[in-house]
């Protein structure tokens, strides 16, 4: 099921993600706001790209306020809780745990090598923390390579270490008032109204269901789907279309039980329709002009089923 939070229309731009340098080995997503109190996760996808690797070895250091509480590797053909241990003898200031991971069943450099380490945190009533990650490609014990990547916005102050910096916020009342959606429902709204220049619709979301479509755009006059928001099993976002061609296409990884901001901005002079998650451009399509906005119906769905 999930919950739709807020819906407001107004006219605005927003930003543009940027790309992954060519040198990363790994990418690592996590929420921008998580509730004081409350379990969120954290999704590490990597691959074994080194022929004489047999093993990941990986360092969680949460820091104050946020606990590891589970480890789950999925790939194309397992999905399996990991054990994690204590590594705080290691001489880290923090409680650092260490999981193993197995590569004898990932084949470099081939699509079936990338897997993902997704980790499930419990926190307590903080406003700020960070978790720093290390991992280092081990074969017979010997370390080969390490984690890396170059973005500024993982840098920690330690080589071959990375930081997220998870920002907490306490509760409201307004979450009460959300629209939930339970299984096998959906709720659809219509513009009516005329738009000089370009239509933003703007939302706030919090999923916790299986992977599936939950919103779809559909044309009212063809009843037809024009575009669609989807997960798949590796809670990856993705946007769809059957008739129009997509520009952009960037990998975005939604954490269940987390409220996530959607903008969607309907370029009517650029004849693009743009897709938004936290104010990241994920996805953007063409916009044919024969399309407007009073021809459009947009769908909350939950299909999902026991």
């Amino acid at each position: 099921m999930f919950r739709i939070f807020i819906i407001l229309f107004s006219l605005c731009w927003v930003s543009i993600i940027q790309a992954q340098s060519i040198s990363d080995n790994f990418t690592l997503a996590y929420p921008d706001l998580v509730h004081q109190g409350k379990s969120f996760e954290i999704s590490l996808i990597t691959s074994n790209e080194f022929e004489n690797a047999d093993q990941l070895d990986l360092y969680i250091i949460p820091q104050r306020g946020i606990k590891l509480d589970e480890v789950i590797l999925h790939s194309e053909n397992e999905f399996k809780e990991i054990e994690f241990y204590n590594a705080s003898s290691d001489g880290y200031l923090y409680d650092a745990v260490m999981c193993t991971i197995d590569l004898s069943g990932f084949t470099p450099r081939e699509s079936s090598s990338f897997f993902q380490v997704l980790m499930k945190f419990k926190s307590e009533a903080v406003d700020y923390s960070e978790i720093e990650f290390y991992g280092e490609f081990r074969k017979d014990n010997r370390i080969v390579n390490y984690l890396n990547n170059l973005s500024a916005d993982l840098a920690s102050d330690y080589p071959n270490y990375y930081r997220a910096k998870i920002n907490f916020y306490s509760a409201t009342d307004i979450n009460d008032k959300a629209l939930l959606l339970q299984q096998q429902s959906e709720f659809s709204i219509s513009p009516d109204f005329n738009i000089e220049n370009n239509m933003l619709i703007d939302f706030w979301i919090m999923l916790n269901q299986e992977p599936s479509t939950f919103l779809e755009i559909k044309n009212k006059q063809t009843d037809l789907v024009e575009y669609r928001l989807a997960t798949n099993e590796f809670q990856i976002l993705t946007a769809e279309s059957d008739f129009h061609n997509e520009y952009i296409i960037l990998p975005h990884f939604i954490p269940n039980d987390v409220w996530l901001h959607f903008s969607i901005l309907f370029s009517f002079d650029e004849n693009k329709i743009k897709f938004y998650c936290n104010s990241k451009e994920f996805s953007e399509f063409a916009l044919p002009s024969s399309v407007t906005e009073n021809e459009l119906m947009i769908s909350f769905i939950n299909y999902t089923e026991g």
